[in-house]
């Protein structure tokens, strides 16, 4: 933009341009203090300058909001399928980042997956990313006929779905060992992103080719399987930052020994301490659930976002139900372990036909 275009007293405008600053851009890079010198005019004036130069360059709205507001509303999130889980989670899953999902067996974290990979599906009016699923399973087949059970549901209650192709839109690889899985996720994944509109990347689960080789103890084998993850997990965010895709991965867990304060904290500063920890003040899990991610610190450093599912199943006495004394109550949780957008919070949900849902 030429100085010119400014409404400039035209003094100012001859001393500008005598000075040889003929644009704004020009004019930006110079303080109040040097324009004063360089125009000869005194140091108030020479800040309304700068203040015009500035706002003619970048342009300041009058309804300015927060970085973080602002960076909210620009982020697009992968809705769960329910309110409550998604008002957890900030309005869903955040694309463009690496999202851990961990727990005991049964607690969900496949269930949770095959219902992301429906929801991908959705327009973006609806909470969905309208796009393809990568699902990418390391320990056990693709459960079909429950992904099947639970695509009927969702077709019911979003017509949209009634179009849906599982042969477009679901892309299911089966990685059963380091090397396979090293050499899909760096070259093939980035390739069926682009060529298939693939929003959404799942991983069931991401430690089990990685427990296969715990066997390996030495020091040599240890190193080698700390930079198989490092690069595993750069590559992943590679593919999350430049495609923009969400990447989600299962991961399972062992039992805490020993303190569980202490749970993930191990080698880090104190303000990290809190940021990490598994359990502490204010879980809300019982003492049967005192369970870490398994993959260990290095893991825990590089992902973006963790999310636990837990489980308790609690015995009612005195009822009687098809000859047994007693039944069963399950209590599930969804909880926030950490995330750069979100505080440490948790809802309650439950398995039914329908899918996950909260519980209010």
């Amino acid at each position: 933009m030429d100085v010119g275009d400014l409404e400039l007293h035209p003094s100012v405008l001859f001393a500008l341009r005598k000075a040889g600053i003929e644009t704004v851009e020009e004019a930006t890079l110079f303080s109040a203090a040097e324009l004063s010198t360089k125009l000869r005019i005194d140091d108030q004036r020479a800040t309304a300058i700068v203040n015009e130069f500035s706002r003619a360059f970048y342009p300041i709205h009058n309804n300015a909001v927060s970085s973080r507001s602002l960076y909210q509303t620009q982020t697009r999130r992968l809705t769960l399928g329910d309110p409550i889980l998604d008002a957890t989670l900030g309005g869903g899953i955040q694309p463009g980042v690496l999202t851990e999902v961990y727990g005991r067996s049964a607690a969900g974290k496949t269930q949770l997956a095959l219902q992301l990979s429906i929801t991908t599906q959705l327009p973006l009016e609806l909470g969905g990313l309208a796009g393809g699923v990568a699902y990418i399973a390391t320990e056990q087949k693709f459960p079909l006929t429950r992904f099947t059970s639970l695509l009927t549901h969702y077709r019911t209650r979003f017509p949209t779905l009634q179009t849906f192709s599982q042969t477009d839109n679901l892309h299911i690889l089966h990685l059963k060992d380091l090397e396979t899985q090293h050499h899909i996720l760096s070259y093939q994944l980035p390739a069926l992103i682009s060529l298939h509109n693939v929003r959404t990347v799942l991983i069931d689960s991401i430690a089990a080719n990685f427990r296969g080789e715990e066997n390996n103890t030495g020091l040599a084998a240890i190193t080698a399987r700390g930079k198989e993850l490092y690069e595993i997990v750069r590559v992943l965010k590679e593919v999350a930052t430049k495609y923009g895709v969400a990447v989600v991965c299962l991961n399972q867990v062992s039992d805490v020994i020993g303190d569980p304060e202490a749970v993930g904290t191990a080698g880090m500063t104190d303000a990290r301490q809190g940021f990490l920890q598994v359990e502490g003040p204010g879980r809300v899990e019982d003492e049967m659930d005192k369970v870490k991610p398994t993959l260990g610190l290095q893991w825990s450093n590089m992902i973006n976002v963790r999310l636990m599912l837990s489980r308790r199943d609690s015995v009612i006495s005195g009822a009687i139900l098809d000859d047994a004394p007693y039944i069963v109550n399950t209590e599930r949780t969804l909880r926030v372990d950490f995330a750069p957008h979100l505080p440490r919070r948790h809802c309650r949900f439950r398995i039914t036909e329908a899918g996950i849902t909260g519980v209010t």
